[in-house]
């Protein structure tokens, strides 16, 4: 059986094989819509739960929350070692401290921001009733480039470089068998075929079940309040902090474990094409959330959208002249050179996630004695 490359950049249908399409409804299907709150009727928003995806720009949201539960002395859930909750299995509750596992009047969980394999069930089981679900999407063709890219595969693989480990790497979409063998590999038991949907939960067996793909993205769009964009940054910290109903100060942010333009790598039509084609529920659920995006900034009003973005950027220069020294604002940044006065408001912007997460650990276990 061969498989049909051809698809529709319009975001309404993709075709995967021969005589079969999948066509996804434009309409948000949700019980539980995105309600873009305002000063006059809401009040800050502490239960959140936001799922990291792989290379999406989620360690640059990760630092917006763990600023937030950390200067609101607020509960935050973190992995007894590492930064990781047993990934790549499924969550459970087991994989946390015993006084994590269950609200009590001691001890009630705020935010969860550490990488984790979505399980909705048990991640609702360990945090309070009115927990906000939020997560982030990216391309899928510069998402699997990125990936790639972060994890050095040409030098591990012998590949001379990105564009030819890739060519390799994604050719075996247009052979049936190697194309479904391919489909449960998770290179470095971490990243593989459909990576944002894997880490969201999805099961490896119904990567080519358009129904159950269907039913996927329309059980995250019920279970998440919000779900970002992270190729429209700016507009979704902007829905961010309207949504948790937060100050624009909360959602400044330095960009994390990013990559300098220089190191992208602008790949051929048709390897974006197998890249579409093998990551054809990683597609259909960006294309789902980015439409819904769009929305949502049509609700929001472009001309306040650009305002609110003005404001956010100019006040993220300012506090970055405050805590980089000698460092011209740029908008991806990968090293900081620290102001040598820096005080903790920028050492909390520009610590890196693996560090601030073992400060917050440590500052957890005394207050809550883990030890």
């Amino acid at each position: 059986m061969s498989i049909d490359t051809s698809y529709s950049s319009g975001h309404s249908k993709v075709k995967i094989r021969r005589n079969v399409v999948f066509k996804l409804s434009t309409k948000v299907k949700s019980d539980r819509p995105v309600k873009l709150l305002t000063k006059k009727n809401c009040k800050p928003q502490q239960n959140i739960l936001f799922l990291k995806t792989h290379k999406t720009g989620s360690s640059t949201v990760q630092n917006i929350f763990l600023r937030y539960g950390d200067n609101n002395n607020l509960t935050l859930v973190i992995p007894e070692k590492s930064n990781y909750f047993g990934y790549p299995r499924h969550f459970n509750r087991r994989m946390l401290h015993s006084k994590y596992r269950q609200n009590s009047s001691k001890i009630q969980n705020n935010i969860f921001a550490h990488h984790a394999r979505y399980h909705y069930k048990e991640m609702k089981s360990i945090m309070p009733r009115n927990t906000i679900f939020i997560t982030i999407l990216r391309d899928p063709v510069v998402l699997i480039e990125s990936l790639f890219s972060y994890y050095n595969l040409k030098k591990i693989y012998n590949e001379t470089s990105s564009i030819s480990f890739l060519k390799n790497a994604f050719s075996t979409s247009l052979n049936i068998s190697a194309y479904h063998a391919t489909s449960s590999q998770r290179f470095l038991g971490r990243f593989g075929r459909n990576q944002m949907s894997f880490d969201l939960g999805f099961s490896v067996e119904n990567f080519d079940n358009l129904k159950m793909i269907r039913e996927f993205i329309e059980a995250i769009d019920s279970q998440f309040h919000f779900v970002m964009i992270a190729d429209r940054m700016d507009e979704s910290l902007i829905l961010l902090q309207h949504t948790l109903c937060w100050k624009m100060e909360d959602v400044i942010v330095f960009r994390h474990n990013a990559r300098r333009t220089s190191e992208f790598t602008s790949l051929p039509k048709d390897l974006q094409e197998n890249i579409r084609i093998f990551s054809i529920a990683d597609v259909l659920l960006y294309n789902y959330f980015s439409d819904k995006l769009n929305r949502l900034i049509e609700k929001f009003g472009k001309r306040r959208m650009k305002m609110e973005i003005a404001a956010l950027q100019n006040a993220t220069k300012s506090i970055y002249r405050q805590c980089v020294h000698k460092e011209p604002f740029k908008d991806m940044i990968v090293y900081y050179n620290k102001n040598q006065t820096i005080d903790k408001k920028c050492q909390d912007f520009i610590i890196s996630e693996l560090s601030y997460t073992d400060l917050l650990r440590e500052e957890q276990n005394k207050r809550y004695r883990f030890i």
